[in-house]
């Protein structure tokens, strides 16, 4: 008896599963028809560009060498460009620091000779 009530029970259980995804179906196939054709447009794609990188005959390792080079140089560059702002800072503070001090001047000579 115990063996009926739970094939009885797992039946019912199933059936109510059933009628309450039943309207999720439609919506669910849609999506995965959606997502498969998006792996198919991304492979197509993918395979594409291997073809053209492999149309392009360049070695890896060479590339990457060559990469790692150019962003070496492009380190040393970018420390030069950050020395010379740091310069030109220091310079525009000294720069506003001397009309700071001068602004006093100017306003009595101002006072003095401007009527």
């Amino acid at each position: 008896m115990v063996i009926k009530k739970r094939h009885l029970s797992s039946i019912c259980l199933s059936g109510v599963l059933f009628l309450c995804s039943c309207d999720k179906h439609e919506l669910l196939m849609a999506e995965r028809v959606q997502v498969e054709s998006e792996i198919k447009r991304m492979m197509d794609e993918m395979i594409s560009l291997d073809n053209k990188f492999l149309s392009l005959k360049v070695n890896t390792s060479t590339a990457r060498v060559t990469m790692e080079r150019h962003n070496a140089e492009l380190a040393r560059s970018n420390a030069l460009l950050e020395q010379e702002l740091a310069s030109v800072s220091k310079k525009c503070s000294e720069g506003e620091e001397m009309v700071k001090s001068l602004r006093p001047q100017l306003d009595s000579y101002k006072a003095k000779f401007v009527r």
